[in-house]
């Protein structure tokens, strides 16, 4: 690395240091409802606190390091197990869980003194989707296979206890759960596997028989996994939240949350950002039992200082403040640098330093981009989408709706070539799978064979290529120049897709067993006949989103000069 990398290099380093050290983190009570340990209601505030955080369990907040959960992505399990009848041994990986949002909190006890939290909670559907490997026998039938699974659970019940502790960093308290123990249990499974035999189809229909018929004993041995490596999960996922805020914060007096946090708000008067100093006292073995003497307090104080209509008054108040700013948020300032790493246009490497952006925005369009109006990317709802296609031996009218696309920003930029004078970019890009989901109506015919009905479908591409050439043109506006996109061109191809329409014939199982069998079979014919309708469509919206990047930021800071 000669002087003037270590330079930028060094430059590139502070300017992501500043950039951090400026985020100041909201009051805890911004993000979610504060319950002092003197509720007299203290379990069903936590409730209520619970409900508040379900859009932020659902879509994720990168302010609070918490990732979507609905679908919630698992890198990978293994396992390896013998029960009656069953020896398996296997790798899943690209696990998606749908259904998560749709939780009901059925019940919540937390004991304060011994920091212990019992939660019982109940899930109506449970969608798993992964590639699996398998290895092993069922019924003493050699099963060997690899490919795509899915697994339904019906009435989904988890009962959960968090057990926390105390932890000091800087002379501050802090709570952190140190485990999960949770277990699991279920009133129905369906269970799919692709080509566990993939030299024969009717061995592989019939293991998946076998499972469905002993789905009991099959979830009992197994549900182990998933109880383990989910609690990991959650107890990170918990612990990053607390660990952002001290625990005299979590458990203030309630009179100070109402006058110190929203007064200082509604008056326009700046305020510290800090509560005032709540003295915790020490439990057994050095375990924090926080608010012991505020009952008294807090109750001179609401009583003396705030009615609840007046209480009410300044909840509603906040509510329309934190909506204005939320439907007012692209007033906000926003810079280019904000969002991505800015490449230098006189750039030697500049198709790399391109390549590197891209890839660092994954989680940016995985959330999307309110200011510039893109919506949440992955998974990315398409409303409706029409299809009629007539051409060689396909012939289909059909209908998408409430179509969801999974794996779009697991994409890898592998190629960037850059025409900047002439406002042309060409991107080859690569995509381990991409699933979709949702509800359609087909009519048609597919290798002369005629195909029509109603219900859900899923599709998974594996293995997917796509070539993108943007192109636009100057344009100028208020004395600068910015690049007006024209299209995004896109064409993509894949190594392999599994197409799956539930309902085909109107309920005809046996012909639409055969019919998405014949899917699996000709996917390559399939895909080509349509294959420019989903290029077409891809381009739109990728189209959409360059638009929408291209026309806020002014093209020297996109892409400045060094």
């Amino acid at each position: 690395m000669d002087s003037s990398q270590m330079v930028i290099l060094l430059i590139v380093l502070l300017a992501i240091y500043i950039q951090e050290a400026d985020v100041t983190l909201k009051p805890a009570s911004a993000y979610f409802n504060i319950c002092p340990r003197s509720h007299p209601h203290f379990n069903e505030c936590l409730g209520n606190t619970v409900e508040q955080l379900r859009p932020f369990l659902v879509k994720g907040n990168p302010e609070l390091d918490i990732v979507p959960l609905d679908p919630l992505n698992i890198p990978s399990l293994e396992y390896q197990d013998k029960l009656r009848g069953l020896q398996l041994r296997g790798v899943y990986t690209n696990i998606t869980v749908h259904g998560i949002k749709d939780f009901k909190l059925l019940s919540i006890n937390a004991d304060m003194d011994k920091l212990s939290f019992d939660m019982n909670v109940s899930i109506p559907f449970l969608r798993v989707t992964s590639y699996y490997e398998m290895n092993g026998k069922i019924a003493q039938l050699p099963l060997n296979g690899k490919g795509d699974s899915e697994f339904n659970f019906t009435e989904v019940t988890i009962s959960a206890r968090l057990l926390g502790k105390v932890v000091t960093h800087r002379d501050v308290q802090y709570l952190i759960i140190r485990d999960v123990p949770w277990t699991m249990d279920i009133t129905g499974a369906k269970v799919r596997l692709n080509n566990l035999f993939s030299r024969n189809p009717i061995l592989s229909v019939a293991a998946n028989s076998i499972f469905n018929e002993k789905w009991r004993e099959a979830f009992d041995t197994y549900k182990h996994l998933a109880t383990k490596s989910l609690g990991v999960i959650f107890k990170d996922m918990i612990n990053k939240v607390l660990q952002k805020f001290p625990l005299e914060e979590l458990c203030p007096k309630m009179v100070d949350l109402r006058l110190m946090q929203i007064s200082p708000l509604l008056s326009g008067e700046p305020g510290n950002g800090h509560h005032d100093e709540l003295l915790p006292s020490e439990g057994e073995e050095g375990q924090l039992s926080c608010g012991h003497d505020l009952r008294e307090t807090v109750k001179e104080s609401v009583t003396s200082a705030a009615d609840p209509v007046r209480i009410m008054q300044l909840d509603r108040a906040l509510v329309l403040v934190l909506v204005t700013g939320l439907l007012h948020g692209d007033a906000i300032a926003l810079y280019a640098s904000d969002l991505f790493t800015i490449c230098h246009r006189n750039d030697s490497q500049l198709g790399e330093c391109v390549k590197r952006s891209l890839d660092g925005l994954r989680s940016t369009l995985r959330s999307g981009i309110p200011q510039l109006k893109i919506p949440p990317m992955d998974p990315l709802l398409i409303p409706e989408l029409s299809v009629d296609h007539a051409s060689g031996p396909v012939t289909i009218d059909s209908t998408f709706r409430n179509l969801h696309i999974q794996g779009i920003t697991n994409f890898r930029v592998r190629k960037v070539s850059t025409d900047l004078e002439n406002y042309r970019m060409q991107f080859d890009v690569a995509f381990p799978y991409v699933q979709s989901h949702g509800d359609c109506e087909i009519n048609g015919k597919i290798l002369m064979l005629p195909i029509s009905g109603s219900g859900d479908c899923w599709n998974n591409y594996t293995g997917i290529t796509a070539i993108g050439l943007l192109i636009g043109h100057k344009e100028s506006r208020d004395g600068q120049d910015y690049m007006k996109v024209d299209e995004f061109k896109f064409s993509i191809g894949m190594n392999h897709a599994d197409i799956h329409f539930n309902n085909l014939f109107n309920g005809n199982k046996e012909l639409g067993e055969s019919m998405n069998e014949l899917f699996s079979q000709n996917w390559e014919a399939v895909f080509q006949e349509l294959k420019p309708l989903v290029d077409e469509t891809i381009s739109a919206i990728l189209t959409d989103v360059a638009r929408k990047v291209f026309e806020r930021f002014p093209f020297a800071e996109l892409f400045p000069v060094s």
